[in-house]
């Protein structure tokens, strides 16, 4: 399993750390479970005026179309022994209670599957002024 991180510049978020890191252990878990041996997990991270998004993509099946509007449900799972159906949900949670937001985009076309969730949380420009 490879990781590919990607981004042009340090970027700062406004959050409590331990939520966040809820967050991005959820995805990461998730998209490690997905990928085939061998696969990469690509994360970009980019900075617009107010947000920061960062991306989370694997190269696995890919989310049917019959299961996208469920993902974020409590307890819904695609996986068979594996979790608890609550990560997505949690997740979801934590990036609205930090005035963000969370989506996906998915493909299940063979050659060209996989899952990029993307969150974008407002930025902490008091973070980036001191950083500099």
């Amino acid at each position: 399993m490879a990781v590919r991180i990607d981004s042009d510049q340090a970027c700062y978020v406004r959050g409590v750390p331990g939520e966040l890191r809820q967050i991005f252990s959820n995805l990461l878990s998730n998209a490690i479970d997905a990928s085939p041996p061998g696969a990469e997990i690509r994360i970009r991270v980019k900075e617009s005026s107010e947000k920061v998004q960062i991306a989370i993509a694997d190269h696995g099946r890919g989310i049917p179309e019959e299961f996208r509007s469920q993902v974020f449900e409590p307890f819904f799972t695609s996986k068979k022994d594996v979790g608890t159906g609550l990560g997505l949900w949690i997740s979801r949670q934590i990036t609205e209670n930090h005035a963000g937001s969370i989506r996906f985009r998915s493909s299940t076309v063979v050659g060209r599957s996989g899952t990029v969730f993307r969150v974008r949380l407002p930025k902490n420009a008091a973070a980036q002024d001191t950083a500099a």
